[in-house]
């Protein structure tokens, strides 16, 4: 066979060819064959699986939604009220209720209020919603958790989720914790408004004076504080009393900074007044702009004395007859039928040279001191102090007696001359000459025990206590010539008179002050028991059932629902008033660290403020995210080039 060269070209050429023909058949078919994979996983949708643990399973699904309606929530932003964009926020959790699931709806500030519905009652949750209103307290935590726990423990629906949407300004946010979720439960944190918010509060008010009459100087401290990195200057601060503003004042305030300023007002009037100082600058956040008190100015001293027919009730009379006629009212009492008097109508009991008390006396005196009345107790050295201090004493607080300190007459020692009891009485030369003591009860010092006056020795002549809502100065020594030479110095009668007004008013601080959000029980001195009635600030009345106890009628007060004065009323008398003010607590409008409450919940997603579709980011979450639309453009894209390189074929083998 004869060769010829140009054949050769021609079959190597071909095989070339040939060659080249198959690979690109080959690499035509992998594309036909994405082709149709992609096809088949563009119609069943696939998902990637999200960064949460479940099943991501269609099956029904058990919601619980807290919604933060706590005090915090009352704040004002450029965006509106924090409870008005909860509302919006919640309303998207709503569109991803299906046929079979059901949602409970939980305000966090009342968890009992709670509301479950199926998909086909929404709208019921919605108008709830929509007319939910902010309490004057923090969130409900322990109750609501509670609530969520009994509502997925009982479910039959196989998946389950928890959703909390609110500001999470409340240190009450730090202390949420779950049980651990189950393999079907998810659970969501949904923030909504700025991360803080500049606020001025009002914290505290505390009286300057230790004796309130009327028609004299009071001096008013009030606690100041800037919650913002931004300081505040000429700010406007007003006290009221009674509603009539009677001082005013403008505050410079550093950057989270607090000042106390101080105002001087006279009232014009006694009886319980309604006390309160208010900023008047336009604030976001109101609830904690005012803080209410009580002044209980006197508008006499009325004085139960108990004394054995002795000199010391011409002592006491004496002593007390240079004072203002009209203010001192005092009633001398039996040193034995007092046990069964009514405490009801005074201000003070004064006990001289008591020897012994009953069970019940000492009970009835014990419970007068702690809603607010005053004790002033002299010795005898014959009493039984045993006896007492088992007694009446430990009833009120203190330790007791040691026994007796008879001898060497013994003077005062070091005076705490800037305690209230001593305004004004010294001049700048200090303390008046001591008087001498051969007779004196050695008197245990307690924790809470003040020494005002101590003796030489060390031992105490004058304690204080505060018991409750009431104040006891007790006196180790006895008021007798024989004892001392206390009753005949220049002190005595206002040493006497000062320590009688200063346990009239009560505590340092004002009247005793509710918390709203909180409930109590008063005990009132009357002298029967019967139905009152109780002022609320927003205008409503409520009925008040007694029940007779041990010094006077309890009342039992419902939740205290919002700040301001409570008056507690029998016909058009009133007989007792309350000031109530929002937790203390509840100033800082910083948002809580949100990881760190997420990590404590476990399985729990963070959907920021700023995702404008939060109901596509949970699907997300529940399926995972899908990527059909992706898958299509792949394609598409293989039919691309599947047509390129089909038609670049055609044309080399023609």
């Amino acid at each position: 066979m004869i060769s010829f060269s140009t054949l050769e070209f021609l079959q190597k050429l071909q095989k070339k060819k040939s060659r080249r023909v198959q690979i690109k058949q080959l690499i035509l078919l992998i594309i036909r064959t994405l082709a149709i994979i992609a096809l088949v996983l563009v119609f069943a949708r696939p998902a990637l699986r999200g960064n949460q643990a479940g099943t991501g399973s269609a099956a029904a699904v058990e919601i619980a939604l807290v919604v933060d309606n706590s005090l915090n929530s009352a704040t004002e932003t450029r965006d509106g009220q924090i409870l008005r964009l909860i509302n919006s926020r919640a309303q998207d959790i709503f569109d991803l209720c299906g046929t079979n699931d059901r949602i409970t709806l939980i305000p966090s500030a009342q968890p009992s209020r709670r509301i479950s519905v199926g998909s086909g009652q929404i709208d019921l949750l919605r108008d709830r919603l929509d007319n939910l209103n902010y309490g004057f307290w923090g969130p409900q935590l322990i109750d609501t958790r509670s609530k969520i726990d009994s509502l997925l423990a009982e479910t039959p629906r196989f998946n389950r989720e928890v959703y909390y949407v609110g500001g999470f300004y409340s240190p009450d946010w730090d202390s949420l914790t779950q049980s651990n979720p189950g393999e079907t439960e998810r659970r969501y944190l949904l923030p909504v408004g700025p991360e803080d918010n500049p606020n001025l509060s009002v914290d505290k008010i505390t009286i300057g004076n230790a004796i309130l009459q009327r028609n004299r100087p009071i001096e008013i401290n009030a606690t100041l504080s800037n919650h913002s990195s931004k300081s505040v200057e000429n700010a406007i601060v007003s006290v009221y009393l009674d509603g009539e503003r009677v001082a005013q004042s403008s505050v410079n305030l550093p950057g989270d900074g607090t000042v106390i300023k101080d105002f001087a007002i006279v009232p014009d009037k006694s009886g319980k007044l309604a006390c309160s100082v208010k900023w008047e600058s336009i604030d976001p956040f109101k609830a904690d702009d005012r803080l209410w008190t009580i002044l209980d100015i006197p508008d006499s001293l009325r004085i139960l004395a108990i004394a054995p027919q002795s000199v010391s009730r011409v002592i006491i009379d004496a002593a007390l007859s240079a004072s203002e006629a009209s203010f001192i009212q005092m009633t001398w009492a039996d040193p034995v039928k007092w046990e069964t008097m009514s405490l009801a109508g005074y201000d003070v009991i004064l006990m001289i040279g008591l020897q012994s008390t009953s069970a019940g006396a000492s009970e009835r005196v014990a419970e007068f001191v702690k809603q607010g009345g005053g004790a002033v107790i002299f010795q005898s050295p014959n009493a039984d102090l045993a006896g007492l201090s088992r007694g009446l004493w430990s009833k009120l607080g203190f330790v007791g007696a040691k026994g007796l300190n008879v001898g060497e007459p013994t003077g005062w020692g070091s005076i705490d001359l800037e305690h209230p009891i001593f305004n004004g009485v010294f001049d700048d030369k200090g303390a008046p000459r001591t008087p001498l003591f051969d007779v004196s009860v050695d008197l245990a010092v307690g924790k809470n025990d003040q020494v005002v006056i101590p003796l030489s020795n060390g031992k105490p002549f004058l304690l204080e206590r505060q018991v409750n809502r009431g104040k006891v100065m007790m006196y180790s020594v006895p008021v007798d010539p024989a004892s001392s030479n206390f009753v005949y110095s220049g002190i005595f009668a206002p040493l006497l008179l000062r320590s009688l007004s200063y346990v009239a008013s009560g505590s340092g601080d004002g009247f005793l002050e509710w918390e709203t959000g909180k409930s109590y029980k008063v005990i009132l001195p009357l002298s029967k028991a019967q139905n009152i009635q109780m002022s609320v600030p927003n205008g409503d009345q409520e009925e008040l059932i007694p029940r007779p106890v041990v010094g006077g009628v309890e009342y039992e007060i419902g939740k205290v629902n919002v700040p301001g004065i409570y008056d507690l009323k029998i016909g058009n008398r009133i007989i007792a008033r309350y000031a109530a003010n929002i937790p203390s607590d509840q100033s800082e409008l910083n948002r809580r660290e949100l990881g760190e409450i997420a990590d404590r919940l476990g399985n729990c997603m963070i959907i920021s403020p700023e995702d404008e579709n939060p109901s596509e980011t949970i699907i997300e979450a529940r399926f995972g995210r899908e990527i059909w639309s992706q898958i299509a453009a792949i394609f598409i894209a293989l039919l691309a080039v599947e047509s390129v390189l089909g038609r670049s074929g055609k044309r080399e083998d023609g």
